[in-house]
């Protein structure tokens, strides 16, 4: 009787803490995210844009960021790149673990 309860303890345990380590380790943060925009046809050369990401990450409904002109900044020069024919990946300029 004791075994059970101890496994049935264990297994709830072993449950909660894959959610916790799920939601904390494997969730990127948005300055850890790459956003990749790809132009019409075959691309003519790739861009890495540095700068500010959230204006990318934003979902169909949720306010525009507009606390500083930057956010819409990087949006004006991933889409100037794209015209062009690029394939443009965005990067938040805090990102420490892209490579």
């Amino acid at each position: 009787m004791l075994e059970k309860r101890a496994t049935k303890t264990l297994a709830i345990f072993q449950n909660f803490y894959g959610k916790i380590n799920n939601f904390f380790f494997t969730t990127p943060s948005p300055t850890e995210q790459v956003v990749s925009l790809m132009p019409k046809g075959t691309p003519r050369g790739n861009v890495l844009l540095s700068y500010r990401i959230e204006r990318f990450l934003i979902e169909p409904g949720q306010p525009i960021p507009y606390y500083h002109y930057s956010c819409q900044l990087s949006v004006v020069m991933a889409r100037i790149f794209v015209d062009l024919g690029f394939a443009v990946d965005i990067i938040a300029n805090t990102n420490g673990a892209f490579s």
